[in-house]
């Protein structure tokens, strides 16, 4: 079944934010109040919730800009945003100079950023008072298994994962509320994901405010399509293969074979921009992962958008300088001679039935 909003994209009138939780709300979900306009909104006298829109956050990469409680937003060289003033241009561009935007810290030339900046718009809602921000995402090649994140103070996050109805993972940080209630924020994830508008087979991140039983939807933000694997990667390693600590995602039976390429230091690996598959490593154990505090929607992008994001140290694949070589490419091209400029990366074998992962260089 295809997604209503792709086949048409000017049904989100470049405020996905907006005009899905509309529709959520229509469905007869909880959704808090959005207003009009600044203006309906400070007459209204409840806190408001200024949030960042961009066509983008509905299939790219969600959140590039600041969203904050109006009258709380941050000053900007001193001089603090005259709430006084229901004047939308003044508050639009107040809110993209403030240095909060995360759009700052991607490295893009100049004329990206400004045509990215040219497409944000802001929805006023009511602030909701008291319960728990979390995001939820279906896993997308084991059924029955979700990614609950509760989102913290300071811009973090705490992974939780459920699988047929018990927690696997993080259960120790996981707070009372989500212990208790997590079969019915599954419940309303589904409910969502299943509406009329949607693709039911695709694994959507969704926003939404705990409140005890009541769940309010504030995001739908898309990932992958479910694709279960037609195998069960249980035989023993081949020479020079290692499995990978953790992964999500799957591949053929044979596996795919890919180069490296321009890895980051925060752990993110681009693979094959011509064929758009990404793979992503962390180097860490899966108790790593426990400690991986990114705010969720960086989480989100570099673990749920890719096809496979696989978990290996990897200096166990490559030798140091060819590291060394992988890294400055990345970073500072001025600091590489010219062999090292021609340097090919090797390629890897992934091989992935989306619970257990195998590695192997191929050349």
């Amino acid at each position: 079944m295809a997604d209503r909003f792709i086949e048409n994209r000017d049904l989100l009138e470049e405020q996905p934010k907006r005009v899905i939780a509309n529709y959520v709300k229509q469905s007869g979900l909880l959704v808090p109040k959005i207003f009009g306009s600044l203006e309906e909104a400070v007459q209204d006298g409840r806190r408001i919730f200024v949030r960042s829109e961009h066509p983008q956050d509905y299939d790219g990469i969600s959140n590039l800009f600041y969203s904050g409680v109006y009258g709380e937003i941050p000053a900007l060289c001193g001089c603090a945003l005259d709430i006084k003033r229901t004047d939308y241009e003044l508050l639009r561009k107040h809110m993209l100079l403030l240095p909060h935007n995360r759009i700052n810290n991607f490295r893009r030339d100049e004329g990206k950023v400004q045509e990215l900046k040219d497409g944000v718009s802001y929805s006023f809602w009511e602030f909701l008072e008291g319960g728990q921000n979390r995001t939820i995402i279906a896993d997308s090649s084991v059924r029955g298994r979700y990614h609950i994140f509760t989102n913290l103070p300071r811009g973090y996050s705490q992974w939780t994962i459920f699988e047929d109805g018990k927690i696997i993972f993080g259960e120790q940080k996981a707070d009372s509320d989500l212990k208790q209630n997590f079969p019915c924020q599954i419940e309303f994830y589904e409910t969502v994901r299943n509406l009329d508008a949607f693709n039911p087979n695709h694994c959507p991140s969704i926003e939404y405010q705990s409140m005890g039983k009541d769940n309010f939807f504030l995001q739908y933000f898309r990932t992958n399509d479910f694709q279960e694997a037609d195998f069960v990667l249980d035989r023993d390693l081949e020479d020079g293969e290692v499995k990978a600590d953790w992964v999500r995602g799957v591949t053929p039976k044979g596996g795919i074979q890919r180069r490296i390429y321009f890895p980051q230091m925060g752990g993110t690996y681009l693979i094959d921009k011509k064929t758009k598959t990404r793979l992503a490593h962390f180097p860490s154990s899966q108790k790593g992962l426990e400690r991986y505090l990114y705010p969720t929607h960086e989480r989100v992008t570099e673990i749920f958008k890719p096809t496979i994001y696989v978990c290996r140290r990897i200096d166990e694949l490559y030798t140091n300088e060819e590291l060394k070589i992988l890294f400055l490419k990345s970073d500072n091209f001025d600091d590489l001679n010219e062999e090292q400029m021609k340097f090919e990366p090797p390629t890897l074998r992934f091989i992935s039935d989306g619970r257990t992962a195998y590695i192997k260089r191929m050349d």
